[in-house]
């Protein structure tokens, strides 16, 4: 078998044929692999090739989803648990509570955000074990909810991203009697 490989591997470099140019009565240039009267034969160079390299470390974070950073922090689960995908509130009906599963407790120096249809809002700064919010300013419609952990600064800096939740807020409408 292994001499099977080895053949069918070298078999290409046999097929290799000798490339010969003529000229035609109009002055045409003619390329044949087979001689003809008057014909030279052509010296191929041979091609360029390049060895195959790591990609630089930047190349590959480029190579990285934008949604989702690359998870460099000590912080081992994200999860937002409540409220449940999909969940419909009432407006006007009070604050909606957000808790997370953070794992381990936030650290000092960082930051739990809440993340509310794309706009960072509700910072918790760490330490702490109990990641909650409590969502007052809300309007009906569809809306998505997750938690960032950032690593404060100037910019800061995204640790890690929990998943993302829909939620639907709906309007009260009193009938006429």
């Amino acid at each position: 078998m292994r001499y099977l490989i080895i053949t069918l591997c070298l078999l290409p470099l046999l097929c290799v044929a000798a490339i010969y140019k003529s000229t035609d009565k109009q002055g045409n240039p003619i390329f044949s692999d087979q001689p003809s009267p008057n014909a030279q034969q052509i010296n191929l160079k041979s091609p360029q090739t390049f060895e195959q390299t790591n990609a630089p470390e930047s190349a590959q974070a480029l190579s990285q989803p934008l949604s989702q950073p690359k998870d460099v922090s000590q912080y081992t689960s994200l999860e937002l648990t409540q409220p449940e995908h999909n969940s419909t509130f009432w407006s006007g009906d009070g604050p909606i509570s957000v808790k997370v599963k953070l794992q381990p407790a936030l650290q000092q120096g960082d930051q739990a955000v809440l993340i509310y249809d794309g706009e960072a809002i509700l910072p918790i700064t760490g330490p702490t074990a109990d990641v909650s919010f409590s969502l007052s300013s809300y309007q009906p419609g569809k809306h998505r909810l997750s938690v960032e952990i950032r690593q404060t600064g100037d910019p800061a800096k995204v640790l890690k991203m929990s998943n993302g939740v829909t939620i639907f807020v709906l309007v009260h409408r009193n009938k006429a009697n």
